[in-house]
């Protein structure tokens, strides 16, 4: 049934959805805080764990089972034929991009440039600045202190790339259109929700995350293919929180800490 163009459950489906990351997100301000002044690893273990399980059962599962009730698992492979506007309009030309072939080239290329950017900005640290290169947002608290932290930290990379590309760039978008939103603004919501996400880490955070995930739903969009931006977003998180440090050898720091 359609009301004024909107399909009334797709779009309550998608307000339960904000009402709950309204919700998560008031709950992570606190927790990032208590977490910041945790006296030791198994207690940031602690919280690693829980926001992996909450990561799960949020940003995974939910879509996945949201996705099995609308009958749109195909969605995983292939584009939803909704999105699919946004390429005729970039080319209208192109077929898809899958069929031109080039994209997993290209997704391939960008993903070494991050690695090589992580190489590129520590090497530049040192020379230049006799330090470390420094992250965008307060991030740096959850940086590991051993291979213990930064075993789930990998998890966590592995989930959020997998989940919050799920969640933010096809389920949340999927429901918005199906509801009756244009594309443009479909996403525009759902990047704008990524950002807010991520607001423990401060201002910063907040406009660097949603400047990712404009960029990632334009390479959605423009590719076609879930798997090129889950694995870019996977990348991404591995050079902030693994790659980077290790290569500089910088730990996170813990107000009160007195050992590792």
């Amino acid at each position: 049934m359609m009301w004024f163009g909107f399909s009334p459950q797709p779009l309550a489906a998608a307000l339960v959805l904000i009402a709950i990351l309204i919700w998560s997100i008031r709950n992570d301000g606190p927790e990032y805080r208590s977490f910041k002044v945790a006296a030791g690893t198994r207690e940031r273990q602690a919280y690693f764990r829980r926001w992996l399980m909450k990561g799960i059962a949020l940003y995974t599962l939910t879509p996945l089972a949201v996705l099995a009730c609308l009958g749109r698992l195909e969605a995983l492979i292939g584009a939803p034929d909704e999105f699919a506007a946004f390429r005729s309009v970039v080319e209208p030309s192109a077929r898809t991009a899958r069929d031109q072939g080039f994209p997993p080239a290209l997704v391939a290329g960008m993903l070494i440039a991050v690695v090589l950017g992580a190489v590129i900005a520590v090497a530049a640290a040192r020379l230049f600045g006799g330090g470390k290169p420094k992250a965008i947002g307060d991030v740096e608290p959850m940086l590991p202190r051993n291979n213990e932290e930064r075993r789930w930290l990998v998890a966590l990379s592995l989930n959020a790339g997998v989940g919050e590309e799920l969640f933010f760039r096809l389920l949340l978008p999927l429901l918005l259109m199906l509801g009756g939103i244009p594309l443009v603004i479909s996403f525009a919501i759902a990047a704008l929700a990524f950002g807010a996400v991520h607001s423990y880490q401060g201002l910063a955070g907040v406009l660097a995350t949603t400047l990712l995930a404009a960029f990632l739903s334009f390479l959605y969009l423009r590719t076609g293919l879930l798997w090129a931006v889950v694995l870019f977003h996977i990348v991404i998180n591995l050079n902030g929180l693994i790659l980077r440090p290790w290569l500089s050898g910088q730990r996170g720091k813990n107000i009160g800490e007195n050992a590792a």
